[in-house]
């Protein structure tokens, strides 16, 4: 069974979505009240998911500890796992995520896994960017004004 709750954030309100063992899903829901799920609200894992949430927002939390479940395939889960991995206010490049994997010539399959990416924020694709350090893209709600937010936070400039 799917568990979920709503994050108020600064880049606009978050559902979380968990099954009983992992959160499965952070998604933006749009102004217009698009589509919550439903199930059960109130889960020790929820409740960790949006305490550490709220707290990355407030400055407090660099890393996330909440338990996540990778999806996708083999490449998929590698560049998930490689993107966990990238330190609170560093970015680093397509390239070198994909070197990263042991794919050197894979960055535009890394593009394609961050546009997939299930759990924005949780796994930090807005740290990634392209070989001249432009923003290129980001999926999440406001694109990259969103992720240039997310950037400029983590850095200390908002």
């Amino acid at each position: 069974m799917n568990h979920q709750a709503v994050v108020e954030t600064p880049v606009g309100t978050l559902q979380v979505i968990s099954d009983d063992t992992a959160l499965v899903q952070v998604g933006w829901i749009d102004e217009s009240g698009g589509a919550a799920t439903s199930g059960e609200t109130d889960t020790p894992l929820l409740r960790q998911a949006v305490t550490e949430l709220q707290e990355y927002f407030a400055g407090k939390r660099t890393l996330f500890t909440v338990p996540i479940r990778f999806t996708g395939s083999d490449f998929t889960v590698k560049v998930l796992k490689a993107l966990a991995e990238v330190p609170y206010g560093e970015v680093v490049s397509y390239k070198e995520l994909a070197t990263r994997t042991g794919s050197p010539a894979a960055a535009r399959g890394i593009g394609r896994v961050m546009a997939g990416n299930r759990l924005p924020i949780i796994l930090p694709c807005h740290r990634v960017v392209a070989a001249d350090g432009s923003l290129t893209g980001y999926s999440g709600q406001g694109g990259t004004k969103t992720k240039r937010w997310l950037l400029d936070f983590e850095k200390g400039n908002v």
